[in-house]
């Protein structure tokens, strides 16, 4: 009995290892698109010009900006949930096993 939960229990920190190194990549990955949603708003009130190009250029940076933003969100969404995978992994760790 207690080899098998010794077993499930490494399984378990295996677990929460790999979705440790999820969550800092997570995190990597939300600074920078943090960066370019900042960066791409910026670029479009850079390029508010009367030129017809212009202005379709200006229109698809803030399209553009839009998108950066949510998918932001959606990596900050994924992170929560990440986080909630990785404190049961720990959870399922035995401390007789440790």
């Amino acid at each position: 009995m207690t080899v098998t939960l010794c077993t499930q229990t490494a399984s378990a920190a295996a677990d929460a290892h790999r979705l440790d190194i999820v969550l800092r990549e997570l995190e990597k990955l939300i600074d920078r698109l943090a960066e370019a949603g900042l960066e791409s708003g910026g670029l479009a009130a850079l390029t508010d010009w009367s030129a017809t190009a212009a202005r379709a250029f200006h229109d698809e940076a803030e399209t553009w900006a839009v998108d950066v933003r949510a998918l932001e969100g959606v990596a900050i969404d994924l992170r929560a949930d990440v986080w909630i995978a990785r404190q049961r992994a720990a959870a399922a760790i035995g401390p007789w096993c440790r």
